[in-house]
């Protein structure tokens, strides 16, 4: 029997057979998932053993670590910290933890070790994407039978933090603009226009002028960090910044010049 659910942005199928293991793969397209199913009924001893196949290279869990950051990490946004936490994960104790032998326990260690070096917000995100990475290889990569339980789900987390809710406060704007830590004469006005446009790093370093529309005082971010498309009003003061750059580079090039990335 076949089936197809939407999960992620991405279509999985599974086909189950009564006298065979089950057998997942995820596509891009629902069309591509439908015409795998199908093949898959026709002949499901080949693409078995393909799939079995690649799941033995999986022993430790750092083989697991490894497959997530070159099969799922590459298609997310946010890749850069995705690919630093994949990378902390793989360096520490767990990686070497054989899959059929992981435990609670193993977690735990982490967790207590990693508390002593960050804070608890960064504990709960490694926790967060070592999850991530063992339901993949679960309900993915055809490893149900070899972890029968995700084992992050059962350790307690650390609490945490509180969002943070402050403002800068009177005068420190102009100390922040005054101290002449960063030479690149950008810096001033990229500061400027993400406190008056509330737009996220990422959205702003990405900005083009194809998607900036000064007579109508507003930007448009095609793909923002949920996914969705948003306009974004120009206040008077970004309006300004804006009509100042020079309009044959990216904002990316005027911040981070070749000099300053070497």
């Amino acid at each position: 029997m076949a089936s197809c659910t939407k999960r992620n942005g991405r279509w999985r199928a599974r086909v189950r057979r009564a006298d065979l293991p089950s057998l997942t793969k995820s596509f891009l397209t629902k069309t591509l998932a439908l015409q795998w199913s199908q093949r898959v009924e026709i002949n499901p001893e080949e693409f078995l053993s393909e799939q079995v196949s690649e799941d033995h290279q999986l022993k430790t869990l750092g083989d697991l670590l490894r497959k997530y950051g070159e099969k799922v990490i590459s298609r997310k946004k946010g890749t850069d910290k995705e690919k630093y936490r994949i990378k902390i994960l793989e360096r520490s104790s767990l990686s070497g933890v054989s899959l059929k032998a992981l435990k609670s326990h193993h977690v735990t260690q982490f967790r207590q070790v990693r508390l002593e070096q960050v804070s608890a917000g960064t504990v709960l995100k490694d926790l967060g994407l070592l999850s991530a990475v063992i339901n993949t290889g679960r309900t993915e990569w055809g490893l149900e039978n070899v972890i029968k339980t995700n084992p992050v789900s059962l350790i307690s987390k650390p609490k945490a933090p509180k969002p943070r809710d402050r403002r800068l406060e009177e005068g420190e704007l102009e100390r922040l603009l005054h101290y002449n830590f960063c030479p690149n004469p950008w810096f001033r006005p990229l500061v400027l226009f993400a406190i008056e446009t509330g737009m996220r790093r990422g959205e702003i370093l990405s900005l083009t002028w194809e998607h900036v529309h000064l007579e109508k005082r507003y930007v448009h971010l095609p793909d923002t960090k949920n996914g969705d498309s948003r306009n974004v009003p120009l206040s008077p003061v970004a309006l300004e910044l804006l009509r100042d750059l020079p309009r044959n580079i990216r904002v990316d090039q005027l911040l981070f010049p070749s000099t300053m990335r070497r």
